[in-house]
């Protein structure tokens, strides 16, 4: 699987978990995370939860939070530079903002995965486990 686009390099982990985040806040990366997917990364994450917040609104209805909201913390995988990047709403920012990090604790084994192997992995749920 070639990575031609940040749609294919980005992969967003199925998350089942409930919450009331809408990462509608600044996008607050640390350097090691902006020095490995630079601005146009952090910005596609962004782009790509606002969508996400969007086709929620559309399934669930908009009338509270409650009904659209995801889970504070969600997960991208990069598969260019094989790392996982932790995304968490700041509870105690009034703005929204949330941070993004580098996480690889859980995810040892997708670093050495094809890129079609890691992608059917996360797409299909199978990658789904605790990501606080």
């Amino acid at each position: 699987m070639k990575i031609k686009t940040l749609s294919d390099r980005f992969l967003h982990f199925p998350n089942r978990r409930n919450g009331a985040s809408v990462f509608s806040g600044k996008p607050l990366a640390t350097q090691e995370v902006y020095d490995l997917i630079k601005a146009e990364g952090i910005d596609f994450i962004s782009q790509n939860l606002t969508k996400l917040i969007e086709m929620r609104k559309e399934m669930f209805g908009n009338a509270k939070v409650d009904y659209y909201g995801m889970y504070q913390t969600q997960l991208f995988f990069d598969l260019k530079k094989r790392v996982a990047i932790r995304v968490k709403e700041l509870i105690d920012s009034p703005a929204k903002d949330f941070s993004l990090e580098v996480f690889d604790d859980l995810f040892p084994k997708l670093q050495k995965d094809s890129n079609i192997k890691v992608y059917k992995s996360i797409k299909q749920g199978i990658m789904y486990s605790s990501m606080d």
